[in-house]
């Protein structure tokens, strides 16, 4: 399942917005941006990790500084407060993703009027319109994906896909009695196939192979229960018509 913030109807901060801006502007390059938005997305049920923060802590922050005995340049070690202002960032463009699928957002205009209309945040300035635009480009590219995988991580309840039954006759005779008194009792032999909903989105979940067995008495109880079932289901849907 696809599990959204508790914060979906409410609108992201001007602050929270200008701290996202201000990190992304340090990006080196519009690949990064993009890929950074897929990572986030890919993290939405496990959570943001540290090790993903530190790492574009330093892809964002970390200046290079050479060495006198070195011929490669070492970056440096980014401070607690980069870190923080990276963990809020990361933070935020979650929830812009988390409401661009929940709303099914599908132009770049929708995007701009719900992120950052509702945020009042001032893209007059060239550098921050044109993240600003890149950030809607990514949000429209892989938002039809993500609507896709959310819907179909929804949760629910196991389902069945198919239905196998052949009718046997079993044997049974007594320790006392020989093969030839044995008698016969006819039993239906049920294999169901379920399928189950996965609990980790990188993985698919395997259908489930189910079967047992009813002698008649078992299964006049069970249809008696499916009758019951379809008549509630007939009444129900002539009602609502």
């Amino acid at each position: 399942m696809v599990q959204l913030s508790t914060s979906l109807h409410k609108p992201i901060s001007k602050e929270s917005m200008q701290n996202v801006l201000e990190c992304l502007l340090q990006s080196p390059s519009k690949q990064f941006v993009e890929q950074l938005f897929v990572r986030i997305y890919q993290c939405r049920l496990e959570g943001i990790s540290d090790t993903l923060i530190q790492q574009v802590s330093q892809a964002l922050f970390a200046s290079e500084e050479e060495e006198d005995n070195a011929q490669e340049a070492k970056k440096t070690q980014v401070s607690k407060e980069e870190i923080g202002k990276c963990r809020r960032c990361l933070e935020t463009i979650q929830q812009i993703m988390e409401q661009c699928v929940f709303f099914q957002i599908e132009t770049e205009e929708e995007i701009f009027d719900l992120i950052f209309k509702r945020s009042k945040l001032n893209t007059s300035n060239d550098e921050v319109l044109k993240m600003v635009k890149l950030m809607c480009q990514v949000l429209l590219k892989y938002g039809p994906t993500q609507q896709q995988t959310a819907m179909n991580h929804m949760i629910s309840l196991p389902k069945l896909v198919d239905l196998k039954w052949r009718v046997d006759l079993k044997s049974s005779a007594s320790s006392k009695s020989n093969a030839s008194t044995a008698t016969t009792t006819p039993c239906v032999m049920v294999q169901m196939t379920i399928d189950q909903p996965s609990s980790n989105i990188h993985q698919l979940q395997q259908p489930k192979v189910i079967n047992f067995e009813m002698n008649r008495e078992t299964l006049e109880v069970m249809l008696s229960g499916l009758s019951k079932i379809r008549d509630q289901l007939s009444g129900m849907n002539q009602t609502s018509q």
